[in-house]
Order: C-alpha cells, then sequence, then structure tokens
C-alpha cells in the first residue's frame, strides 16, 4: 500500500476591494480534486490582516488566515482587487518571497503585481 501524498497547498490572497467570484474560483477549481480519494489539493483563503475584507458589490467576506499560508504554499493565487494603487506591501513581499522560493504564482484577472 503506497503511503498517502501530502496535498498539494494552494493559498488564495484575497486583496481588498476583493471581487467575490474571483475568489471563489481556486475552491471551485482545485477544492474537489482527489487523489486515490484523498484530497489532492488544500486551498487556504488569506490576507494581510485576517478578519471581514472588503468585497465589491457591497459585501464582506471574513477570512480567517494571515499571510503566514503563503509561506508553504507550493502555489498562490492573487485574486482580483478594485484597488489600482498603493499595494499592500505585506502581501507584496510575501508574493516575492514565495517566487524566489520556486512557488507557482498566478493571479485571477486584475490581481497581478
Amino acid at each position: 500500500m503506497r503511503a498517502a501524498a501530502r496535498p498539494h497547498r494552494v493559498a488564495v490572497v484575497a486583496v481588498p476591494p476583493v471581487g467575490t467570484f474571483e475568489l471563489s474560483i481556486p475552491d471551485l477549481v482545485f477544492g474537489g480534486v482527489t487523489v486515490d480519494g484523498t484530497a489532492g489539493y488544500q486551498v487556504t483563503t488569506c490576507t494581510a490582516v485576517p478578519g471581514t475584507v472588503e468585497a465589491t458589490g457591497g459585501l464582506d467576506v471574513v477570512v480567517r488566515h494571515g499571510l503566514a499560508a503563503v509561506e508553504d504554499a507550493q502555489t498562490v493565487v492573487v485574486t482580483g482587487t478594485g484597488a489600482r494603487e498603493n499595494a499592500d506591501p505585506r502581501v507584496l513581499a510575501a508574493v516575492r518571497r514565495a517566487a524566489r522560493r520556486g512557488a507557482r504564482i498566478a493571479s485571477i484577472c486584475t490581481g497581478a503585481f
């Protein structure tokens, strides 16, 4: 019997004001994947300051995890945002560190840095 592999870790960075559609896509894509009956991916949504995060359309979302989730993620997905200037330096630093250590970096819509 083969030992169970650890799921591929995906960190989804919610950048306010976050688009709720963009925020949901990574879990829809990765969340249901199984390999030999076990989860293929572990998806963690995070943000610079955990708690209530402003979303578009007059909504708020609760994000429970901080940027520590990016530190050991193998894939980092940055969500789209309504912000066009002054990216949070903590988010930039976390994504840059992840890229330097070889994590895959992706964005959804306007979340590219």
